[in-house]
């Protein structure tokens, strides 16, 4: 009788750490979508920063060059505005 109790004991103390154990994921697999969202908001809002720089960059270096530019002197007129 007294190893049943010791038996029974230790089974419920298992099945307590083990759904605790469960409970603690569940919220980490909320915390982790949470973390995931706010990821693809972030960088959402960057892009369209970026989107925003390319077009300054664009109109910047054709209004420094002319119509009868190579590809070349385009190609390094791109480099200096983005190294700047």
């Amino acid at each position: 009788m007294k190893t049943s109790l010791v038996l029974l004991a230790l089974r419920l103390l298992a099945c307590s750490v083990w759904e605790m154990h469960g409970q603690c994921q569940e919220v980490d697999l909320d915390d982790q979508e949470v973390v995931e969202a706010q990821l693809e908001k972030r960088m959402e809002q960057q892009l369209k920063g970026t989107c925003w720089v390319c077009k300054w960059a664009l109109n910047k270096v054709k209004k420094s060059i002319s119509t009868s530019s190579s590809q070349e002197e385009i190609k390094q007129k791109l480099l200096s505005v983005c190294d700047k």
